[in-house]
């Protein structure tokens, strides 16, 4: 059975992570204490694959195993040289080229035995890393199973007025803010992908902001606020404006305070836009949608969808 994967890992057209294909393996009920890995020829990386070579790996027990050697730097390359190589002193006399030969065939001998000194740690943070991409293989698939909406929706302390598809998108986006936030075109296609409707971001800045009026009267004089020279001053403000294009599919009531879409809207501004900005949100109504219309299917609100 060894002989056949180690034939298809050598036969992939593809480079692929170590972890997925020996998560794979796992699946088909391989032992994982019959996989190992040794990590060396990271210099090679760029150019070649992450499983570098597959082979068979004699244990004590007799018993064969699967090695992989993978392209990714060893412990022993993370660590400085002079930790366990000395530079030679000064007065050391000039070797023979028979001498320098001998002694570089000792250098290789003796760095191979401190890689073999950690391989067994880098096989042990190889087994941890994937065990952690099983269990983030395993939050996928609840995620796709619909599993785990409800607790994520709690966790992130969403509305229960959201619609439950909108807030799930929500939430696929939360490990990507630090991403978003900021960028006005990430946050408005995130927005229309969650809405589901065309969204045009922009920034806009106010700098002019106006004081209170002139006071001299003592004990009423506030600094920076009454005791301004003028009436105005410069301060940069940044507020980020969503226009939203409302079809016929959506009401505007959803929009407006108390709506299902306004606790959303609320809910992403809180979270994506920057601390130190504002937000706007525009509706752009169609123009066949704000005709005059009288029953209580949809409501009429005057300067929205009601225009004289």
């Amino acid at each position: 059975m060894i002989e056949t994967i180690i034939e298809e890992i050598k036969n992939l057209s593809f480079d692929c992570r170590a972890e997925a294909l020996v998560a794979q393996l796992l699946e088909q009920s391989v032992d994982p204490n019959q996989v190992f890995v040794r990590t060396k020829h990271a210099a090679r990386r760029s150019f070649s694959r992450d499983i570098y070579d597959a082979g068979q790996l004699e244990l004590p027990n007799g018993r064969f195993a699967l090695q992989l050697i993978l392209s990714r730097s060893a412990l022993f390359d993370l660590i400085p040289e002079g930790v366990f190589f000395q530079p030679p002193s000064q007065t050391q006399q000039k070797l023979s080229a028979a001498e320098m030969a001998e002694e570089s065939r000792q250098l290789q001998k003796q760095e191979q035995s401190i890689r073999n000194f950690f391989s067994p740690l880098e096989n042990e943070f190889f087994h941890f890393r994937l065990e952690s991409h099983r269990k983030e293989a395993d939050l996928l698939d609840k995620f796709e199973e619909g599993l785990l909406d409800e607790y994520l929706v709690n966790f992130w302390k969403l509305h229960p007025l959201i619609p439950a598809k909108m807030a799930i998108r929500l939430v696929l986006l939360m490990p990507f803010i630090h991403q978003i936030a900021g960028d006005v075109e990430l946050m408005a296609s995130s927005l229309a992908a969650i809405i589901q409707q065309p969204v045009i971001g922009s920034v806009k800045q106010d700098w002019i902001q106006d004081t209170l009026s002139d006071s001299d009267t003592l004990g009423a004089v506030y600094l920076a606020n009454s005791s301004t020279c003028g009436r105005s001053f410069a301060e940069e403000t940044y507020v980020y404006e969503f226009a939203i294009s409302v079809n016929s599919r959506v009401s505007v009531q959803d929009y407006l305070e108390g709506g299902s879409l306004y606790f959303l809207i609320q809910a992403f501004n809180g979270y994506f836009v920057p601390a130190n900005a504002d937000f706007r949100t525009v509706l752009n109504v169609e123009p066949a949608d704000k005709e005059w219309r009288i029953g209580e299917e949809q409501y009429q609100h005057l300067g929205i969808t009601s225009i004289i």
